[in-house]
């Protein structure tokens, strides 16, 4: 597990371990539309942005609560 930033722009879409694919539809300023494609569910939106220990790890492999920050450019 770990953690990527990637800057997409809309159209654009991310393949998740071929489990799920994410593509922008739209940017209105500081908001962006999200299209999920995936059999998982469900998906729900975490508002304080802060990824889930268990889906993030240290350098010593531990889980750790993370904010997800926008990409700086």
């Amino acid at each position: 597990m770990g953690l990527l930033a990637l800057t997409v722009k809309v159209g654009q879409a991310v393949d998740i371990a071929g489990v799920a694919v994410v593509r922008v539809t739209e940017k209105n300023g500081r908001r962006v539309g999200l299209q999920f494609a995936t059999s998982l569910s469900p998906i729900t939106l975490i508002p304080t942005g802060i990824i889930p220990p268990r889906y993030v790890t240290g350098i010593t492999g531990d889980q750790q609560a993370r904010p997800m920050l926008a990409p700086v450019g």
